[in-house]
């Protein structure tokens, strides 16, 4: 059965509807995919470092602008991405009614121990970039603060009863590479002990009270098919080449799967 699906995008992301020209797809061959299997999707571009109320505000025009108002639609969302969802259903009763499913992959629900770190400018690497550009930049993007770990645990915006919550969380221990990015956002958040993918914790990814799929063997960046780091045996150069030229057979089967478990086939 074809679906209306929303791709929605994280902190740092870009929609297709952006300069497709020097931009690839930040969900790397997801919308080919589904699109192939006839369901309509669109992948709209929010402000990268904004507020989450200012992203859910984008979110929530590009569905307005795609279908009309009496049309159901399901969404995925990346990261951040699942927190601007969560927002735009809170502010917006009609699109409440109409979205029918929210799929959080690697959503930092509960914050996460990254942007934490970012806040409180603690670390080696921060002490190094003191009185560097670094520190600034770092501490005026707006978004930071939507990501920071809630005190108490908390959602700042309830589920609504009208939606269906399905989240997925990423173990970036059993991936066959990691990109070295998220390597890095794991050692400034310091999330070494507990089950993450490199920036979210998977106590954060997954909320009581959600469907919980199985764990993804990825890191963050391989959530979304960005799986061209170092391979974690001896580098394959062939494999790391193709890896660089497209989404990889495990990435696109994962969203396959995802999506004809979740909505039917």
């Amino acid at each position: 059965m074809p679906h209306h699906i929303v791709l929605a995008h994280g902190i740092f992301g870009w929609g297709e509807d952006w300069p497709t020209a020097l931009l690839p797809p930040y969900f790397r061959g997801v919308s080919k995919q589904l699109e192939a299997q006839n369901h309509t999707v669109i992948a709209p571009g929010v402000p990268p470092l904004g507020h989450v109320t200012d992203r859910a505000e984008k979110l929530a025009q590009a569905i307005d602008d795609a279908w009309s108002d009496d049309q159901e639609f399901h969404i995925i969302a990346h990261s951040m991405g699942g927190l601007d969802a969560r927002c735009m259903l809170a502010m917006r009763d009609d699109l409440r009614q109409r979205c029918k499913t929210l799929i959080a992959i690697a959503t930092p629900h509960y914050g996460s121990p990254v942007a934490d770190a970012i806040h409180r400018g603690t670390g080696p690497l921060f002490e190094a970039a003191r009185d560097t550009w670094l520190a600034p930049l770092l501490n005026h993007v707006a978004a930071l603060q939507d990501l920071l770990t809630p005190d108490p645990r908390a959602l700042p915006h309830p589920d609504q009863a009208e939606v269906r919550y399905v989240d997925v969380a990423c173990n970036a221990a059993l991936a066959d590479r990691q990109s070295p990015l998220f390597a890095l956002a794991q050692k400034i958040g310091g999330i070494t002990r507990e089950v993450n993918d490199g920036v979210v914790l998977r106590s954060s990814a997954l909320v009581d009270g959600h469907e919980h799929r199985l764990d993804w063997p990825v890191d963050h960046g391989g959530a979304i098919g960005w799986e061209t780091g170092l391979p974690a045996s001896p580098l394959d150069l062939g494999e790391l080449v193709q890896a660089l030229a497209g989404p990889s057979r495990e990435h696109l089967r994962r969203y396959a799967d995802l999506v004809n478990e979740v909505l039917g086939p």
